[in-house]
């Protein structure tokens, strides 16, 4: 990474990283300095029209809602700190970081507000000014990291280069040949890992709608944080590590040729995962050597993998055998 990249990322890392302290350290400060004002057990949750409808334990929410924002906080932090070069949608995770940082601390501390000096918290109420709080605290955070981390550095990045044609694999008669490799990403696994865990915590909170979503987020980014490559009689496929169904295949009849060439994926793809666009679509975990399949209906399929020439040159010699037997 560049230089003034890596500057940009660390000023980045801390602006995240300072938002997340202040909503951690107003929501614990606020627990603890009303905590003999705050019944026990507390309203924790509460209707559309911003009556009590759930309770849990002064200790319990105080242990629920650290965690919660280091959590969020740790999510966040990966991302923007991830060991990639920066993207342009950077600045824009940044602001949307530290704006859910000025969100849940308001809502958490608008919560426990709505709990001050009451005997019986089922009297705990939320009304339309804590939404506009909590609203306005968001906008406005977002607003000031976004003006702090200022433009995202234009770098320029090398060419990803022409595609390089591969020999196929001499067959003998009868012969079958197989390729096959794992690629994965550790951020998108941690990724994972933190929204898993996030999910659970908004299951905690009986915030279901939200505990959901989160949920069903993860099962795209653990499905692509590690994948199996294989190159055989079937053709290209691309699975999730462990399952055998293909999330990509690529038969043989539908190759015209296999190559080899570098791939920027920031520059060429706008980032990393299953990306599209005009004429091609890959799965591009990290920028590096890819295997390009040429298809016959004029489109591109591209795969960062390790020895994807020996990868091309295989697939090569398997759709050579294929029109052979054809003809």
């Amino acid at each position: 990474m560049r230089g003034v990249q890596r500057q940009w990322k660390i000023r980045a890392v801390l602006v995240v990283a300072t938002a997340y302290m202040v909503a951690l350290a107003v929501v614990a400060g606020t627990f603890v300095l009303w905590w003999d004002r705050l019944p026990d057990p507390m309203a924790s949750h509460f209707t559309g029209s911003g009556e009590a409808d759930g309770f849990a334990g002064r200790t319990a929410l105080l242990w629920t809602a650290v965690p919660l924002l280091t959590l969020v906080g740790g999510l966040f932090g990966a991302l923007v700190g991830a060991p990639r070069a920066v993207e342009p949608a950077a600045r824009l995770l940044v602001a949307g970081g530290v704006a859910t940082a000025g969100l849940l601390g308001a809502v958490i501390t608008s919560a426990t507000a709505a709990n001050l000096d009451l005997v019986e918290a089922q009297d705990a109420a939320l009304g339309s000014g804590d939404l506009l709080t909590a609203i306005a605290t968001a906008g406005l955070a977002g607003a000031l990291s976004w003006w702090i981390v200022g433009s995202v550095p234009e770098v320029e990045l090398p060419d990803s280069g022409a595609t390089a044609p591969a020999a196929a694999v001499p067959l003998a008669t009868g012969e079958t040949v197989a390729w096959s490799r794992r690629v994965g990403s550790r951020a998108m696994g941690v990724v994972a890992v933190l929204t898993l865990l996030t999910a659970l915590v908004l299951a905690y909170f009986e915030l279901w709608t939200g505990a959901v979503v989160t949920l069903l987020s993860v099962v795209p980014v653990a499905a692509l944080a590690r994948l199996t490559v294989t190159v055989d009689r079937r053709g290209l496929r691309v699975a999730p590590a462990g399952l055998g169904a293909p999330a990509k295949l690529v038969e043989l009849a539908e190759v015209e040729s296999a190559g080899v060439r570098n791939v920027n994926a920031p520059a060429e793809f706008g980032g990393w995962g299953y990306r599209m666009r005009p004429g091609t679509t890959g799965v591009v975990m990290r920028s590096g050597e890819a295997l390009c399949v040429r298809l016959r209906s004029g489109r591109e399929f591209v795969v960062v993998v390790g020895d994807a020439r020996q990868a091309a040159e295989t697939l090569n010699a398997l759709v050579e055998r294929r029109r052979d037997e054809d003809e």
